[in-house]
């Protein structure tokens, strides 16, 4: 069996396996659904997933000095910061959507000051005035979370 053979029935059967475990639910998977406020959190976590995979683009690319590759960073951020605005809060959650908005906003920020210092050498910010954006977004998301794992 030559490897393109054998990498495509390993790709089969794993595509089968998968798919067998998707059709067939756990029984405590039968017995309770996920509730609204697991599946907001899970869209949480994957918004902030996708934040990351940008952040790491965007660190590359500013080293880089690749300014349009920056800016096509910066703009998926944004889709992500609207995607965790714009997301299905369950009842009781509301203080928990406003902290997790409020730090990515924050974060936002400083990513944004960052790039500009990075990029354009401005002197409207100061390495200092970033790590000050950066520590309070790091702040509030971590009583974001805090507040996550209390409810």
């Amino acid at each position: 069996m030559n490897k393109r053979t054998f990498a495509c029935v390993v790709c089969g059967l794993a595509l089968a396996g998968s798919l067998a475990a998707g059709c067939v639910p756990e029984q405590s998977q039968v017995a309770s659904a996920p509730s609204p406020a697991r599946i907001y959190i899970t869209s949480v976590h994957q918004v902030y997933d996708n934040i990351d995979t940008q952040m790491d683009a965007l660190k590359g690319s500013a080293a880089a000095g690749d300014f349009a590759a920056v800016s096509a960073a910066l703009d998926k951020v944004d889709a992500q910061v609207a995607a965790l605005e714009g997301l299905e809060v369950p009842a009781g959650l509301e203080e928990l959507q406003n902290k997790y908005v409020t730090a990515t906003k924050t974060l936002e920020t400083a990513v944004r000051q960052y790039a500009d210092y990075r990029l354009n050498k401005s002197n409207a910010v100061t390495i200092d005035s970033i790590r000050e954006s950066y520590a309070a977004g790091i702040q509030l998301l971590q009583e974001a979370d805090n507040l996550a794992t209390s409810l």
